[in-house]
């Protein structure tokens, strides 16, 4: 759902292709988005179920001094170009661009200091941070899930009139994507203030909203960004197997040489085994309670050559 384009969004650029940070696609709505190489102002992304009222937004955004390009997304590989007049430029067709990778390191990005830059970037000071997703190693993957989940469960089940009141930002200042949606909880329906409140628990820990989700998320960044400290946790697997040094290191080695899909499945394996074992903490990556992994981890690597081959 986050895929993301890096490529320049000067409109002087002939390369340019694609969005350079493409908002979540939904299936069924247009996205229209704001765009600007200036760092300290995010771009911004509304979404509309008619490509009409895209285009209204963006003509109406484009009176702003911030914002040099605009982009519709009205299918999953058609975006138009607008200039910062709001006027069409060019339709362009399927990506040719690779994603932004994620962040190796550990990053700290200031959520108190996003919601600012929205609000002052919307001209709405009662915007609320509804949900964010962190692309480094130390984020949360329940953060990361329930973006997503919020994207399917509000924004695409809301109704024209609430839909005026979602954004989605992407905020620059840091080495990592970080893409934020955004709500002005008092404009919208009492029925979508209610959804907001079930989940508003949950959305402030850093809990997820959707445990299957949130395991195949939390996969996928142990395989991936935090393959580092997945290696570690081998280790103490390992250990609680009674395995030989020697078999400690070949483990770790077919881990780190396995396929990014083998170190999926094998990522899944553990979880299964060892998820009641999670400790969430507030917007920080998840990890697994020391005792547990002592009591568990056996188990985890057990059958590690059918999965690591």
């Amino acid at each position: 759902m986050f895929t993301n384009l890096a490529v320049s969004s000067q409109l002087s650029n002939k390369n340019l292709q694609w969005i350079p940070r493409a908002a979540p696609f939904l299936l069924g709505l247009k996205s229209a988005q704001a765009s600007t190489q200036d760092a300290q102002h995010p771009d911004i992304s509304v979404y509309r179920n008619e490509a009409d009222e895209a285009e209204q937004w963006i003509r109406k955004t484009a009176r702003r001094d911030k914002y040099t390009t605009f982009f519709l997304r009205h299918d999953v590989d058609a975006v138009g170009l607008y200039n910062h007049e709001g006027k069409f430029v060019r339709t362009f067709a399927k990506p040719e661009f690779p994603a932004l990778r994620e962040s190796y390191d550990n990053l700290k990005p200031d959520r108190e200091s996003m919601q600012r830059e929205m609000r002052d970037a919307v001209r709405n000071q009662n915007l609320i941070l509804l949900a964010c997703a962190e692309d480094h190693a130390g984020a949360s993957a329940a953060d990361q899930s329930n973006t997503s989940i919020v994207c399917r469960r509000m924004i695409m089940e809301a109704d024209s009139k609430d839909l005026q009141h979602f954004y989605v930002g992407e905020h620059k200042q840091w080495q990592c994507r970080v893409t934020s949606i955004y709500a002005d909880i008092s404009a919208l329906s009492q029925t979508m203030q209610d959804v907001y409140l079930d989940r508003f628990k949950w959305l402030r820990n850093s809990w997820p909203l959707n445990s299957k989700h949130h395991l195949e998320t939390l996969a996928d960044r142990l395989a991936t960004v935090r393959s580092k400290y997945t290696t570690g946790l081998l280790l103490d697997c390992g250990h609680a197997a009674g395995m030989a040094p020697e078999l400690i290191m070949t483990l770790q080695a077919k881990w780190m040489l396995a396929s990014p899909g083998a170190k999926y499945r094998f990522a899944q394996r553990m979880l299964e085994v060892m998820k009641d074992g999670l400790i969430y903490t507030l917007r920080g990556a998840e990890i697994f309670d020391p005792s547990y992994v002592e009591t568990h981890g056996a188990a985890a690597v057990s059958d590690y050559r059918s999965f690591l081959h």
